[in-house]
């Protein structure tokens, strides 16, 4: 159902007030309104359930994002010589406390893509209803970027998960949010970045005694990446992935799960039948021709030195945008499918609240 979020399909379980936060980070200046549904509301056909008010603080919450070009930066110790102001949007439950959160990714599309907006409300609205805020990261805008679907050369992965951490810092310090209780979602190349932050080798090196994820959801994400030798954090993993997504090939999925798990670690994988690349979004399925896929390159494999490999195609002595265009060029293709699968998206919200909920709930 094009345009309709999962909101209106579900029923109205809960209405969120928006009020500003007057403590602890710059608050936005605004104050917002919206109506949500819990995860669980059954479907209501001629009647709306009973609205219970969940008020909320929105606050603007500043983070450092580092540009470099792949993780050796971080092992070499040069990874802070370009730095950006980042800012994503903080949302509380209004009581006295501290709070569980959980750090939201974007993909490669842009921050704010309509197409996601629905979904993203859900999660926000069903996580408050347990008690728990969420923060939507910005990777882009604070780097003048819009996009890098069409060319993802613009900001390297190494950054994106440097960014996410930064963000987990951030958040850390703020006096209403539980240090110990901060989770970490996010959809593609969000997934991809919520997947690799469970590493604790490479987590170590940019944030040394500092916080870690306490779980990790990643949703149809990038897998065409992972650590030679995963180190594990101890957090949960649960991976979300369309099972006829023909962007991030579900394959590699499993190939990092199980030298993840090998590695001590926990991770859980849910596959949707016939659900593509963008299964949460609003928009039915469509062919996406400007799209870079790189099914067919090897897994990229990231050693011990922060230095990837894929195959032929190795990251010593080059740039990120140099490496990239050199896969682009041997064996990456234009094209992939992306768009709504119902199922999908609302069993996959579900699964991720209550995966928080279990993992980090208070």
């Amino acid at each position: 159902m094009n345009g309709v979020s999962l909101r209106s399909r579900l029923g109205a379980g809960v209405v969120v007030a928006g009020m500003l936060a007057l403590a602890g980070c710059q608050t936005t200046g605004q104050t917002t309104a919206n109506g949500g549904s819990t995860a669980s509301s059954p479907p209501v056909a001629t009647e709306q359930t009973a609205k219970v008010e969940l008020p909320y603080t929105k606050t603007d919450v500043s983070y450092v994002g580092y540009d470099m070009d792949f993780m050796r930066n971080v092992y070499q110790g040069s990874w802070k010589k370009t730095s950006h102001t980042l800012t994503g949007t903080l949302y509380l439950p209004k009581i006295e406390g501290r709070h569980p959160v959980v750090v939201v990714q974007h993909g490669s599309g842009q921050p704010d893509h309509p197409n996601y907006q629905p979904w993203k409300d859900d999660l926000r609205d069903a996580l408050l209803a347990k008690g728990i805020g969420s923060f939507f990261a910005d990777s882009y805008s604070g780097r003048g970027i819009s996009e890098t679907t069409r060319n993802q050369g613009q900001l390297s992965r190494a950054s994106r998960v440097v960014d996410a951490l930064m963000a987990l810092d951030a958040l850390a310090k703020c006096p209403d949010v539980d240090p110990a209780k901060i989770g970490v979602t996010g959809f593609s190349f969000g997934g991809t970045v919520s997947n690799l932050t469970a590493n604790e080798a490479f987590t170590s090196k940019v944030l040394p005694g500092g916080p870690r994820f306490a779980a990790h959801v990643p949703i149809y994400p990038g897998c065409g990446s992972k650590f030679e030798n995963h180190v594990a954090t101890g957090a949960p993993v649960l991976m979300l992935v369309g099972a006829a997504d023909d962007y991030t090939d579900p394959a590699f999925c499993d190939i990092n799960a199980e030298g993840m798990r090998n590695n001590g670690a926990t991770v859980e994988i849910v596959k949707y039948d016939n659900a593509r690349h963008g299964f949460i979004s609003d928009r039915d399925v469509w062919w996406y021709e400007q799209a870079w896929q790189f099914n067919e390159c090897p897994q990229q494999v990231i050693g011990d030195d922060g230095e990837e490999r894929a195959g032929e195609y190795v990251s010593v002595g080059k740039s990120w945008t140099k490496f990239v265009g050199e896969m682009v060029k041997g064996c990456a293709k234009r094209g992939a499918h992306i768009g709504r699968n119902g199922h999908a998206a609302t069993d996959g919200l579900t699964r991720t609240v209550e995966f928080f909920a279990t993992h980090i709930g208070s």
